[in-house]
């Protein structure tokens, strides 16, 4: 029909919406176009194409993020430009910039620092990535680069050779591949980063070794049961993750995250439901050069390396979206959520998130405290 009449309108909405579907949005927004030029009351194909301009507009993401334990402060704050280039291939690029302030002592997560006086760090960061959407296989594959450069001073009470004044760049990249949905209700993400482990100044390049790097796999799944015809299988949700991470020290450290959520309670006319999730993960490190009995270099680890760690839990989250407030959309979502481990350690995590999205801009806060 189209070779016949190109601009014929009911073809070219049809079109339209097919395209939309399969994802390719530019070619989308061309028939939504050829509609509205025709057919200028055409609100159905105004919308469409409004929307869609809107979801692959270009965007400027600001993210701020405020980090504080018993013994280390981190604040970072990262600037991503995203630019959709056509149906196949978005670019984007980034700066990052991080301040870390450690002091000796014992983290939250139970770590001690012996020796440590003080290190603080400052993170300057550029990132380029590009994403490419692969049709055929219903996958998306992912390409990023990072140049890091630190600047600061750390500094050991009892360790003077190891005080250090650090100057230096690295290279962090990561590449990742996303197949979605697969049999309807799977959607899988696989990773590979190589990165620093930069999130103490201790594991940074120090007069007495080299920065501490690692390489990652990881694999993540995301199952909705909602295909499926049994009680209750719109309501059910489950969610793994497994790492596996070969640091630059020697250390292979395996861990495994899983959530299964059930929906107890929804309000669709209200955009309002809360969820129970049960939580279990694990956690081991494993060391070629050394043992857990080599207690002199576990005490300067400047990382948690837990041995045969498991977690159990569970968390409670009432979420609801609000519409049509200040022109947009406001969603808050408080939760609480308690786990034990296989030491004997309590921690609770209570938690607010609220977020504000309209046709311009979309902001998120978000905080948790655990103890």
């Amino acid at each position: 029909v189209l070779k016949v009449q190109p601009l014929n309108v009911e073809v070219n909405f049809t079109l339209g919406n097919l395209n939309e579907v399969s994802g390719y949005w530019k070619s989308a927004m061309k028939n939504f176009e050829i509609c509205i030029n025709n057919q200028e009351n055409n609100k159905l194909a105004r919308q469409k194409h409004f929307d869609l301009q809107k979801r692959h507009s270009p965007e400027l993401i600001s993210k701020s993020n405020y980090f504080s334990e018993n013994s280390v402060t981190r604040f970072s704050e990262f600037l991503t430009f995203l630019y959709p280039l056509n149906d196949y291939i978005a670019l984007n690029a980034g700066y990052l910039f991080k301040n870390t302030n450690e002091k000796g002592g014992t983290s939250q997560s139970g770590q001690t620092y012996p020796g440590l006086d003080e290190g603080v760090v400052n993170t300057h960061g550029g990132q380029a990535g590009i994403t490419i959407k692969i049709r055929p296989l219903l996958s998306t594959l992912y390409l990023q680069g990072t140049g890091l450069y630190y600047k600061g001073k750390v500094n050991f009470e009892s360790y003077d050779d190891y005080d250090s004044t650090i100057d230096y760049t690295s290279l962090n990249y990561k590449i990742g591949l996303k197949v979605s949905p697969i049999l309807n209700f799977l959607s899988v993400r696989l990773l590979y980063t190589h990165e620093d482990m930069n999130d103490l100044t201790q594991s940074l390049k120090l007069n007495n070794r080299n920065a501490i790097t690692s390489n990652t796999i990881e694999t993540m799944f995301d199952i909705s049961f909602s295909e499926f015809d049994f009680p209750f299988s719109k309501r059910i949700f489950l969610y793994d993750s497994i790492r596996y991470r070969m640091l630059s020290d020697s250390n292979k450290r395996l861990s495994s995250y899983n959530e299964l959520t059930f929906r107890i309670l929804s309000f669709a006319k209200y955009n309002m439901h809360l969820d129970l999730a049960g939580i279990f993960s694990y956690e081991n490190s494993d060391f070629d050069s050394y043992n857990y009995e080599d207690a002199t270099k576990l005490s300067l680890l400047p990382y948690w390396a837990p041995d045969n760690l498991s977690t159990y839990g569970g968390a409670l989250r009432w979420k609801q979206t609000i519409q049509n407030i200040l022109g947009g959309n406001v969603t808050y979502q408080v939760s609480m959520q308690l786990t034990k481990d296989s030491i004997n350690n309590t921690n609770y995590s209570p938690g607010v998130v609220l977020q504000y999205n309209s046709n311009y801009v979309d902001v998120k806060m978000s905080y948790y405290y655990t103890h």
